[in-house]
């Protein structure tokens, strides 16, 4: 009977937790915001009780943190259909987005919705799971402002990892602004090249 020494022994046991510590992911870390435009079930937002579509989502400007910092600006986003008026406790995922070959993902598990009727603004917060490629599934909160202004609609959406409490602190309020704001420069850009387009056609007659 052939003897195994004390030491191949040790070296075997630390190469087995070697391989078991290494295919240990590690939690997420950081924060991602968003903008976007919504569609509401009824052009009343008072009397709106989901978002049934999108007309846009992505990844709002400088806002990303941690894990999240190589995430280009402006990169697109789908998010899904939700209802909040009573709020959905889970919606999975909230948005999902691919970057780099790896797949980012908020998973709502509650949520609390109250409609501010100076603003406009439907304000939605909770507890969310967040989840990439190559990380360990992470405890989040997060929050979601949607309103209109006119007959622009927006929303803007914020998720943090680590956070004690639901990342706000004014941040949604510039983030709706953010989001209001390119919607108007997408339209006056729109109209200033519709009027361009007419300054430069020169209709000649035929003679």
């Amino acid at each position: 009977m052939k003897n195994i020494s004390l030491r191949s022994f040790a070296g075997i046991s630390l190469l087995a937790l070697g391989l078991v510590t290494s295919a240990v992911a590690n939690p997420i870390n950081g924060s991602i915001s968003f903008n976007g435009t919504p569609n509401f079930d009824n052009s009343s937002l008072g009397s709106a009780t989901k978002i049934i579509s999108y007309d846009s989502a992505f990844v709002a400007y400088g806002q990303q943190t941690g894990d999240y910092a190589s995430v280009p600006n402006s990169a697109p986003v789908t998010f899904n259909p939700f209802v909040f008026s009573p709020p959905n406790q889970t919606v999975s995922p909230l948005w999902s987005f691919v970057y780099d070959g790896r797949t980012y993902a908020g998973t709502v598990t509650s949520m609390l919705s109250t409609f501010n009727s100076d603003s406009n603004i439907w304000n939605l917060s909770g507890n969310m799971i967040l989840s990439i490629s190559g990380f360990e599934d992470t405890a989040a909160t997060w929050n979601f402002g949607g309103g209109r202004i006119g007959d622009s609609y927006f929303f803007g959406s914020a998720a943090a990892s680590n956070a004690p409490s639901v990342p706000d602190s004014g941040g949604t309020m510039l983030m709706l602004s953010l989001g209001l704001g390119m919607v108007m420069m997408s339209r006056s850009r729109l109209v200033q090249a519709a009027k361009s387009a007419h300054r430069e056609f020169r209709p000649q007659l035929l003679g």
